[in-house]
């Protein structure tokens, strides 16, 4: 009798140790399943406005965006020795993103030209173009779409927004904006101005983190 009692006793123990490891395994799961998200929302917030209550940056480091060369910088560069004194130094774009890595007026005029309903993908993709084409004030959001979608046609299927304007254009450089441009959509996405598949939706937040991990690198 005394040793039935033991077992049942052990085997309620095991059952118990059994139901714990399965509750942490799934607390872990979905830790792990959630950090992605977490670092999207951080990295949006920041960007487009968002500071703790010291005035201190929230965002992790991984996700600062490097500042867009100053007229400065652009004069120095042409200054370097051996140059051409006498070709005067280009001009720099209009700016984009301050030293911090948020949008100035002219990026955000590029997202307000973004019709409600768009798809999430061509937003990013509109955002990195215009940014990387600040002179180019010929274009409109539904021609740029049509060039987009008809470019992504003749990609892969796993071809991002980068891949296609890229293609697009290969000569213009899109590495300062690609960050700003992810945020960009994935706000206009959780805002619902944006449309996107669970697919498009999960891919996106996925691209943020790695943004952010490439740019610790």
């Amino acid at each position: 009798m005394l040793k039935t009692r033991r077992g049942a006793a052990r085997r309620r123990w095991l059952l118990l140790a059994a139901a714990v490891v399965v509750a942490a395994g799934f607390l872990v799961a979905g830790a792990l399943a959630q950090f992605p998200i977490t670092v999207a929302d951080t990295a949006t917030t920041w960007i487009f406005g968002g500071r703790g209550g010291d005035g201190q940056p929230q965002v992790p480091a991984i996700c600062a965006t490097p500042p867009t060369p100053t007229a400065a910088q652009v004069a120095d560069s042409a200054s370097v020795p051996g140059a051409d004194e006498t070709a005067p130094a280009p001009a720099p774009p209009p700016p984009a993103l301050d030293s911090d890595g948020r949008p100035t007026p002219e990026a955000q005029a590029v997202i307000e030209r973004i019709p409600a309903g768009a798809d999430v993908t061509v937003a990013q993709g509109w955002i990195l173009f215009g940014l990387a084409h600040p002179n180019d004030a010929s274009v409109d959001f539904p021609s740029f779409a049509q060039r987009f979608e008809q470019t992504a046609g003749t990609l892969s299927a796993q071809a991002t927004a980068l891949d296609t304007v890229t293609t697009m254009d290969p000569a213009a450089d899109y590495s300062p904006y690609l960050l700003f441009s992810q945020a960009g959509a994935y706000q206009m996405m959780k805002q619902g101005s944006a449309s996107a598949t669970a697919e498009q939706r999960d891919e996106l937040i996925e691209a943020v983190g790695v943004t952010c991990e490439s740019r610790a690198r």
